[in-house]
């Protein structure tokens, strides 16, 4: 009985310890794919994706292993992994691409129908948000990604100003997610405060553009 229960107990930790590298992993490649996008020696479209993807994957692990690495700051020192770039990019939770985009009209035609596309997907991220914590679901793991959609498309719309506070609205909640397990979910109270800051945000937003 005790052997299969150290068994037992060594897969877990291998398991552990096999997400550990993984995490591990995938910081260094945001971190490459970070410096590789400042030499120029990728395109910004390949940029965006890849790093949306990775980002993704490391908040995806991270949610599993929320009790095991509370602490991130603690778990890259621990392993001695230098990466401040990619630190700083999960921080911001968009790629820089998003992030640097300017805040003034853009003129051409081809700029304005971007322009045009990128308040359409910004539209349909707020509502789609709004309208699945309204059918309470309210995990992690279902309002978590459509948060970050939400944030990514926000940055595309070139003429919202740098410090526009739906924008800030809408990276404190997926902080606060970032904390949570997949599974965890908003209580109440916490989805009443929820949808009143993000339709607040969607307000604003449609009086920017107004």
């Amino acid at each position: 009985m005790s052997r299969r229960v150290e068994l037992r107990r060594t897969a877990r930790e291998k398991r552990a310890y096999d997400d550990f590298a993984t995490l591990y992993a995938l910081a260094r490649a945001l971190e490459r794919l970070e410096r590789a996008y400042v030499s120029s020696s990728v395109s910004a479209n390949a940029y965006e994706r890849a790093c949306v993807d990775l980002m993704q994957k490391f908040k995806t692990l991270r949610s599993v292993l929320s009790d095991a690495v509370p602490d991130l700051d603690r778990f890259f020192e621990t392993y001695g992994a230098h990466v401040p770039s990619a630190r700083k990019r999960l921080a911001s939770g968009v790629p820089a691409t998003a992030e640097h985009r300017g805040s003034t009209a853009r003129g051409t035609d081809a700029e304005q129908r971007a322009e045009a596309r990128a308040v359409a997907d910004a539209t349909h991220c707020f509502i789609g948000v709004m309208d699945t914590v309204k059918l309470d679901m309210r995990a992690k793991d279902q309002v978590g990604p459509l948060l970050g959609d939400l944030l990514l498309a926000l940055c595309r719309v070139s003429r919202l100003p740098s410090d526009f506070e739906g924008t800030k609205s809408v990276r404190r909640w997926l902080s606060r997610m970032d904390e949570m397990r997949a599974s965890e979910a908003m209580d109440e109270e916490e989805a009443r405060d929820f949808l009143y800051e993000i339709e607040t945000a969607y307000s604003k937003f449609l009086a920017a553009l107004a």
